[in-house]
């Protein structure tokens, strides 16, 4: 609106000439805008507006369009690094609440976009402008930006919980998990914890029902601006029975293991109050993965015999044989699912004399008794190869393969074959590796082993005093590890029983010369072992050979065969270190403990 002396008021809609006032000429005129533009703020100023009139004039209108200042100011700022950006207006960091930041000067009908191209960290935050986009109009803009800091629950995955009654707790928080179910894979600890903040996640309750053991992996950390979704819980099962087998006496004794976990955790404590009578001379035992059936292999009596397990006690129930002329069974496993027992056998006759076999028999689901396959058994050297005598087998933890050690002739030292699991007429059967089922180890391979997460096979190498390695590769073949086969460091030993952790870390050999106990690390990659440099060997008595560790990894046992005692260890499971419970040894009550199975 342009005035002329005060009124004379004319709207002005656009560029161009407009009449203002008609005057007598020798008047003096002042002309003055009134009201500035408002669709799109502008300031508009006359050009020469004061004079006397003595003829036409024209005067000059100049508008010039304003701009203004977007203002930002910042709540619930906790964190530094906070930018704040109108483009193409250089970044400006805000530091502080409720502080105006002039983020950019905008021209009248133009418009604005308000970014953070850094949000604040320690601790992460989100902050959020508000409006975050818009038009100026004829004044400075205000934006509210609102800053919340990032929270997270705690969470992860859990394998193997097969226990009721798993808690989990955050202890720098205090915050807790609801008892957690079997066959639950999942956790979550809340409520949500802030950004900054540190959690450290323990096993407040261990489950129960079977009683297990459940280990944390990634379980510390410090929030920061993702969601803490890493933390892994393996649980196993706690073992919960020890049963030995007395070559000597022809018997088998069961044992309780203490699973307070307190003080006495690990501790044996005998069941049976009496020796339970095998058949002659049983040199190797297993349990079934249900805990309700123990085997004896009977080297003197060439058969298997069958106990049933109530309680932890358990009842002799009768007995399979092999059926080969000079049988003399020496080593026994039950493969992962629990429906096919093998058994090897040193001194068969079959296929000329000497030659070692494996007996496979399918295990009954009704009451754990044994019927022999009808292809068995199952040659462990190349016919023409004699007194091989096989001593050990294993079956891996895919239920795909099996090894078996040759003892005698070290150019066959291991075998291998796949094993039928289908639900057919050959379910049980055995079939050799091809084109290579047999590697070379070194001399009087004895025990096998396969890691349990199925990557590696391992053999002792007894009168080497060594451990021979290989890595399982497609269909189970197996290629030597690097650096295989394995010393026993410091004095020379005879390598025995073999035994690895359930995690796949660590192995143990007990040194029946040295009377101890010889730890190796495991390359989680190659298989490489690499000794102890501290703590190993440890300590056992007079003939240890026999090795076993419970199911949870948290205990290992070693029979000795010549001082009639059993040395009990606690497994530190991070380190692998070996801690002599305070009641080992324990006193066998039987002649010597022969060979150790745990459920």
């Amino acid at each position: 609106m342009v005035q002329t002396n005060g009124g004379n008021t004319v709207a002005v809609t656009g560029n161009g000439t407009v009449p203002l006032a008609t005057l007598p000429s020798g008047t003096v005129y002042t002309v003055t805008v009134s009201a500035q533009p408002t669709v799109l703020s502008q300031t508009c100023t006359v050009t020469n507006p004061s004079n006397t009139l003595t003829a036409n004039v024209t005067l000059g209108i100049a508008c010039v369009t304003n701009h203004y200042n977007v203002i930002a100011t910042v709540n619930g700022l906790a964190g530094t690094g906070l930018q704040l950006q109108v483009a193409p207006t250089a970044p400006v960091a805000a530091t502080a609440n409720a502080t105006p930041y002039t983020l950019a000067s905008v021209i009248s009908g133009g418009s604005y976009t308000v970014t953070v191209p850094t949000q604040p960290s320690t601790p992460t935050q989100s902050c959020v402008p508000s409006p975050a986009t818009g038009n100026v109009t004829n004044a400075a803009v205000p934006i509210t930006v609102t800053c919340t800091t990032f929270t997270s629950t705690v969470s992860g995955t859990i394998t193997g919980l097969n226990g009721g009654g798993l808690v989990l707790k955050d202890s720098v928080s205090g915050n807790t998990t609801a008892a957690l179910t079997a066959g639950a894979t999942s956790f979550t600890i809340s409520p949500a914890i802030n950004s900054g903040a540190n959690y450290n996640v323990v096993v407040m309750t261990q489950p129960t029902t079977p009683s297990q053991y459940c280990t944390i992996t990634n379980p510390s950390g410090t929030v920061v601006g993702t969601a803490i979704t890493n933390v892994g819980v393996t649980c196993r099962n706690e073992g919960r029975y020890a049963f030995v087998a007395d070559s000597g006496g022809n018997a088998v004794y069961s044992f309780a293991i203490d699973d307070s976990n307190g003080a006495t955790a690990g501790n044996l404590t005998a069941i049976n109050s009496a020796a339970t009578t095998a058949a002659g001379d049983p040199v190797a035992i297993a349990v079934n993965p249900a805990g309700t059936n123990v085997y004896t292999a009977n080297a003197a009596t060439a058969n298997v015999s069958v106990f049933s397990v109530t309680a932890g006690a358990i009842a002799n129930v009768g007995a399979a044989p092999t059926g080969i002329t000079g049988s003399t069974p020496t080593g026994i496993a039950i493969d992962p699912a629990g429906r096919f027992l093998l058994l090897t056998d040193s001194e068969s006759g079959t296929g000329g004399a000497g030659n070692g076999v494996i007996v496979v028999y399918s295990i009954s689901a009704v009451d754990g008794s044994l019927t022999q396959i009808a292809a068995s058994p199952f040659l462990t050297a190349s016919i023409g190869f004699t007194g091989v005598q096989a001593a050990s087998v294993a079956v891996d933890p895919t239920d795909k393969y099996v090894y078996a050690t040759n003892e005698y002739d070290p150019t066959l030292g291991l075998a291998g074959f796949t094993i039928d699991t289908s639900a057919t007429a050959t379910a049980g059967d055995l079939t050799a590796f091809s084109p290579t089922w047999q590697v070379p180890t070194g001399n009087n391979p004895i025990a096998v082993t396969v890691d349990p997460l199925g990557r590696f096979v391992y053999v002792s190498d007894s009168s080497d005093g060594r451990v021979a390695g290989w890595t399982i590769g497609a269909g189970g073949a197996l290629t030597a590890i690097a650096g295989s086969p394995f010393p026993i460091v410091g004095t020379a030993g005879t390598t025995g029983g073999i035994a690895i952790d359930p995690s796949g870390h660590f192995l143990y050999v007990t040194d029946s010369h040295n009377n101890d106990v010889v730890a190796y690390t495991i390359n989680q990659t190659t298989g490489v072992l690499t000794a102890f440099t501290t703590g190993s060997p440890f300590a056992a008595a007079g003939g240890a050979t026999p090795v076993s560790i419970d199911p949870s990894g948290h205990f290992l046992y070693v029979g000795n065969t010549f001082a009639d005692s059993i040395s009990m260890y606690t497994v530190n499971t991070t380190t692998g270190q070996l801690v002599p419970l305070a009641s080992s040894p324990l006193v066998f009550p039987g002649l010597g403990p022969n060979a150790i199975a745990i459920e």
